[in-house]
């Protein structure tokens, strides 16, 4: 009697140890396919590339000269820090 409850909480036990192993592995496989999040600097270059191709569209170069005063006085690399940071904590 004592044998055949031994024997099912060995069975109960190797049950619980691989449905352990296998959430395990299903974590893991759901990491390696989940999408890299890009970087605070990946996300200010992309800022900046945008603002420039904003002041290259512009033809009267109204857009490029504020977006240059901007960049020139640092207020540039302080908002693409704060977005960068908005972006990547979203």
């Amino acid at each position: 009697m004592a044998a055949r409850e031994h024997e099912i909480e060995f069975a109960t036990r190797q049950a619980k140890e691989r449905k352990l192993v296998e959430e395990v592995r299903h974590k893991s496989a759901c990491l390696k396919s989940s999408p890299i999040f890009p970087t605070k600097e990946n996300i200010q270059c992309k800022i900046r590339n945008f603002i420039g191709s904003v002041g290259t569209i512009d033809t009267s170069g109204c857009l490029f000269k504020q977006a240059r005063q901007i960049e020139v006085s640092s207020t540039l690399d302080k908002f693409l820090a704060a977005e960068g940071i908005l972006m990547w904590c979203n």
